[in-house]
């Protein structure tokens, strides 16, 4: 059987295929990295806009007014008084028994 195998027909299939999908996975790495590379570009230019937008909206108010201060205040009291669950660390199991269980495992 093996006297019967064309080698030089199989090794180039299978050079062919190996080429073939490493071409692929080239090409794949090439175009993700040019991705990225637009993305870091077009990103960069959406962040300068937005650190001009910030600063000019820091520079505006300056200071924070009375609302502001009760509207922290209210949301801090309300977390603290959420977190109210607590759990006692102990799991708990009850066994029931099944037709399924019975039939996995019969020693029981």
């Amino acid at each position: 059987m093996i006297a019967l195998t064309d080698w030089a027909a199989a090794w180039s299939i299978t050079g062919l295929g190996t080429g073939f999908v490493f071409s692929i996975l080239i090409l794949l790495v090439f175009f993700l990295q040019l991705m990225s590379y637009i993305n870091r570009k077009t990103s960069s230019a959406d962040e300068n806009q937005a650190s001009v937008q910030k600063s000019s909206a820091w520079q505006s108010s300056g200071t924070s007014s009375e609302a502001d201060k009760v509207a922290v205040a209210v949301a801090v009291y309300l977390y603290m008084q959420n977190q109210h669950d607590d759990e006692s660390g102990v799991l708990t199991w009850h066994r029931q028994d099944t037709e399924w269980h019975s039939e996995l495992n019969p020693t029981i």
